[in-house]
């Protein structure tokens, strides 16, 4: 059975400080160290996070946001990322972007990448560190 899992980082203005998803996207790169690992980003964050891909399990594709499909509709994005919309944080509509983009990027990989299974795994999920000689238990 082969599992593929795939993700996204963009340095964009979010929640929390950049450098939280890097410590996050450590995480998420010894969890899923032995599975095949996808990494969309664009050049600009790729300069950010190349240092903590070192595993050979791992593929960087660039894509900016520019090439999303939803961002021919930015002008609406904007309008929906007002204060209204997120009182208690703010948040540019490029973080809605990469949310809605991440179900159609399955579709990129799927025609290269063969697997049984395609699993998106969102880079702040595992914000604690996993010890890896649990996960080979």
């Amino acid at each position: 059975m082969n599992i593929l899992f795939y993700t996204i980082i963009y340095s964009i203005q979010s929640k929390f400080d950049f450098e939280k998803y890097i410590e996050w996207g450590k995480n998420i790169i010894n969890y899923v160290q032995n599975y095949k690992l996808i990494i969309f980003t664009n050049k600009e964050t790729y300069k950010l996070i190349k240092n903590i891909i070192k595993d050979k399990n791992i593929e960087i594709i660039i894509l900016e946001l520019e090439e999303f499909y939803y961002f021919r509709y930015k002008n609406f994005l904007i309008q929906n990322t007002n204060k209204d919309c997120f009182p208690d944080h703010n948040i540019s509509y490029k973080l809605i972007l990469l949310w809605i983009e991440r179900h159609l990027l399955v579709e990129k990989i799927k025609n290269k990448y063969k697997s049984d299974f395609y699993c998106y795994i969102d880079w702040g999920y595992i914000r604690e560190k996993i010890d890896p000689i649990k996960i080979k238990e």
